[in-house]
């Protein structure tokens, strides 16, 4: 290999993972040493332990500090069981991180370009709320606010299970960091129906809007994930929410919420996610999977239509509901009339929900997806997705045809 160009080289070890270029670091060739060194060290993993701490100490008091480009913070939280069985609370909260070793993480990386951060999925479970959601600010708060800290080279930011409320993102220098960002990835935890504090439910989550004191976002690609959502709790407030460049959304296994205060009350106006979606006439890619409407609301044609007029520079897009759950298959219509509407089968449209039996706890208050809707309505979701397709398909040929 030593014979080879720098660049097959390069090309050779690129996808080897870090493991392995720990080990060709130390098969004793110099030249072999200074190509992988970068390579093995692109990206580390901290966890919220003493180990974590060691790894983190080593890495930023040595020069391949200025190597790393990408940094996963994980704050999983382990799940400490008494002898009885249950979880040891006390333990858990003693080992909730409290950010320190977290603060000025970008100034210890020149080149840091990606920080992900992963929270446990027990941080919306059985230990107290408010000191947890407020934890979890604080340690965005630090890692992404800090007067030191300014990343502007930092690019690309994914949280993971995150159920604290935008509004950490709100502080000035919140904003410088976030202005450079180009890609965001969010994946929201659910919070389970009646653990979730009252001030938290209250306040709700806030918008995010532009201060003027501060760059222009750059953001050009989005993606937003949800676990199963409450009724009670949206994850994020849309209203305000704008991106002047974005180009690529995602959105998977998020409801599309109509204007009613009251979630029983019918309401056949858009919701803020809809419109935040229209408002952005500069995407090119767009997907919604697994996304949901409530039925006997707003049907997926109006959502089409609306795409087809406002989004022109669409060239990309993928609707996808999931395949039939497997106890809707082979069943006659008579035996799923306890699910969905009458004459309604399980191949027409799997894009609407229901509210939850408030009967069964497991289920208490959410969105669930065991309903279509009538035929008639599953016909007009159709026809229209059909003349959307056809005409970002139309778009991208003619853009290809340009383009050569």
């Amino acid at each position: 290999m030593l014979v080879l160009p720098v660049e097959l080289r390069e090309h050779i070890l690129g996808p080897l993972p870090s493991h392995d270029l720990v080990n060709v670091r130390t098969a004793g060739n110099r030249a072999l040493y200074e190509l992988a060194t970068p390579m093995a060290f692109r990206a580390i993993r901290i966890g919220n332990d003493a180990r974590g701490l060691e790894v983190f100490r080593a890495v930023v008091n040595h020069r391949i500090a200025s190597m790393v480009q990408e940094v996963h913070i994980d704050i999983s939280q382990p799940k400490t069981v008494t002898k009885s069985g249950a979880l040891d609370f006390t333990s858990m909260q003693e080992a909730y991180p409290k950010g320190t070793m977290f603060a000025n993480i970008a100034s210890h990386f020149p080149s840091l370009s990606h920080l992900k951060i992963s929270f446990g999925q027990d941080l919306a479970c059985s230990v107290p709320q408010t000191e947890r959601l407020a934890a979890q600010a604080m340690l965005m708060d630090l890692i992404l606010s800090n007067p030191q800290c300014r990343p502007s080279r930092l690019t690309s930011l994914t949280l993971h299970t995150m159920v604290f409320p935008w509004a950490v993102f709100s502080s000035l220098l919140a904003m410088n960091a976030l202005s450079s960002l180009t890609h965001l990835d969010v994946y929201f935890n659910d919070i389970p129906a009646g653990r979730i504090p009252a001030d938290f439910m209250s306040s709700g989550p806030q918008g995010i809007r532009h201060r003027a004191d501060t760059p222009p976002w750059r953001l050009r690609h989005l993606k937003l994930t949800a676990t199963v959502e409450s009724i009670h709790f949206t994850p994020i407030d849309f209203t305000l929410l704008h991106f002047p460049y974005l180009e690529t959304l995602f959105i998977e296994n998020m409801t599309f919420r109509t204007p009613s205060a009251n979630v029983l009350t019918p309401a056949k106006n858009p919701g803020a996610m809809e419109d935040f979606i229209i408002r952005h006439s500069t995407l090119r890619s767009l997907t919604l999977k697994d996304c949901m409407l409530v039925h006997t609301r707003r049907p997926w044609s109006a959502v089409y239509d609306r795409i087809f007029s406002a989004l022109t520079l669409l060239t990309e897009l993928s609707v996808d509901f999931g395949p039939p759950r497997r106890e809707w298959i082979n069943q006659t219509p008579s035996q799923l009339s306890s699910k969905f509407l009458i004459n309604s089968h399980p191949e027409a449209s799997l894009g609407y929900c229901s509210l939850s039996s408030m009967r069964l706890e497991v289920n208490r208050g959410k969105f669930i997806r065991d309903f279509t809707d009538a035929p008639l309505v599953v016909k007009g979701d159709e026809a229209a997705l059909v003349r959307l397709k056809g005409k970002v398909k139309a778009r991208a040929q003619a853009n290809n045809m340009f383009s050569n």
